[in-house]
Formats: C-alpha cells, sequence, structure tokens
C-alpha cells in the first residue's frame, strides 16, 4: 500500500528520533556534553543562516528602505547596461564605416590592374571577417536591448502601484 506524503514524514522523523536514541547513551550523561552540544547546535544554526537571499545583508534597514534600495540598485544598472550597449552600437556604426571605406579600396585597387591577386583575395578574406564579426556584434547588441526593455519594463510594472 503506498504511504501518503504526511505518514511518510512521520514515519521519516520516528526514524530519527530512534537513531538519536541509539547514539545516545543515557548512562554515561555528563553536564559538559550537553554545554557542548547546545554549542555546536547554535554553530550548526549560524552556518544555516548564511544564505545568498537578497535580505540577508540588509543590515539595519527596515524592508521599506531596503526595497527602495534594490529597486534604486535595479535601475542604475539598467542604466549601466544601456550605456554600454550605446557605446557598442557606435562602435558598431564606426566599424561597419570603415568596412565600407575598405572595400571601396579593395574595388579600385582591383580596376587597377597592376594590383596583386593574392593580396586582393587575403583583403577581402579580412574585410569578410570584420563583417561577420560585426554581425555577431550586432545580434548582441539586439539581444541586450531586449532584456534591458523587458527588465525596465517590469520594474515600471512593480512600481506602479496596484489599486
Amino acid at each position: 500500500m503506498k504511504q501518503k506524503g504526511k505518514d511518510k514524514i512521520s514515519k521519516g522523523k520516528k526514524d530519527k528520533i530512534k537513531k538519536k536514541k541509539e547514539n545516545k547513551p543515557e548512562d554515561d550523561y555528563d553536564e559538559n556534553n550537553d554545554v557542548d552540544s547546545d554549542n555546536s547546535n547554535s554553530e550548526k544554526k549560524e552556518k544555516s543562516n548564511k544564505g545568498k537571499a537578497y535580505g540577508r545583508d540588509k543590515g539595519d534597514m527596515s524592508r521599506e528602505e531596503f526595497g527602495k534600495f534594490r529597486a534604486a540598485a535595479a535601475k542604475e544598472k539598467i542604466k549601466r547596461t544601456e550605456n554600454s550597449l550605446n557605446k557598442n552600437e557606435k562602435m558598431l556604426h564606426s566599424g561597419r564605416e570603415k568596412v565600407k571605406q575598405a572595400k571601396d579600396k579593395v574595388l579600385k585597387e582591383r580596376a587597377e590592374k597592376g594590383s596583386n591577386e593574392e593580396e586582393i583575395k587575403q583583403k577581402e578574406d579580412k574585410i569578410r571577417k570584420a563583417e561577420e564579426k560585426l554581425n555577431e556584434l550586432e545580434e548582441v547588441i539586439k539581444r541586450g536591448k531586449e532584456k534591458v526593455k523587458k527588465k525596465s519594463k517590469e520594474l515600471e510594472e512593480v512600481e506602479i502601484p496596484v489599486q
């Protein structure tokens, strides 16, 4: 017969209690041992309280202050991300311009009959690789902008009080 969740839990607790009784001899009771066990339990509790939750490090701040602090930090992070994306966009545009100039230069060299065909092919390969990298950067920027847009929208929804 299958056991239900509560039955399993109660059975597990009973097993733990039995194990504790087996490990603890009642005849050799010592006050020093009792004090030591209390200290070890408190140490274990301190260790278990060290979590990764945001509220653990709020210090002397109240809940409201801590919430405002977290919201301000989130807004600041979004602004920093937007700024870095804008810098990357400027770099993308300047890279595109340089590639365009390089293409024009290669076309002029190709028009001249005295130019070396191997050098032109090498330059075209370099240009193609640069274009691929610029395309990758453009994709990264698009994904980053989508994330920032999504996060800012979530932040706005949280800030608007529910009526």
